[in-house]
């Protein structure tokens, strides 16, 4: 039977995972892995976050605020001159709120990532 590591886990149970050789405990409890696991949990929690997720449901790069600025206004141009119909013209407007909220939420999540990782790097020294 193969040996297990030492330690306990969150919940006071025993853990059962293989030790490995170098330590004597597995790699989510081995004390030398401790700042990698940190890092991982960073990288983690960043591509579960609003920006990452909205990256990705995105097909455009850096100009979409303004490409959808300027379908703004031309939707805002059309219904003025009676060639777009106030129902379309309300969707438009109604998805580039839900932008705005989405880029506000990345924005917010990047900032909160920034002063997560800079109070860590104060805690670690």
């Amino acid at each position: 039977m193969p040996a297990r590591c030492p330690a306990t886990n969150r919940d006071g149970t025993p853990c059962n995972a293989t030790p490995r050789p170098s330590s004597g405990y597995c790699a989510w409890h081995d004390p030398a892995l401790a700042e990698e696991r940190r890092q991982n949990a960073v990288k983690g929690g960043k591509a579960r976050s609003n920006s990452s997720r909205a990256r990705k449901a995105m097909k455009g790069g850096a100009g979409d605020l303004a490409d959808i600025q300027a379908a703004i206004l031309d939707a805002l141009k059309a219904v003025r001159t009676g060639d777009l119909e106030a129902g379309p013209a309300n969707a438009i407007a109604a998805l580039s709120r839900a932008f705005v909220a989405v880029s506000g939420a990345a924005d917010f999540d990047r900032r909160l990532a920034e002063v997560e990782q800079a109070l860590a790097a104060r805690d670690a020294s």
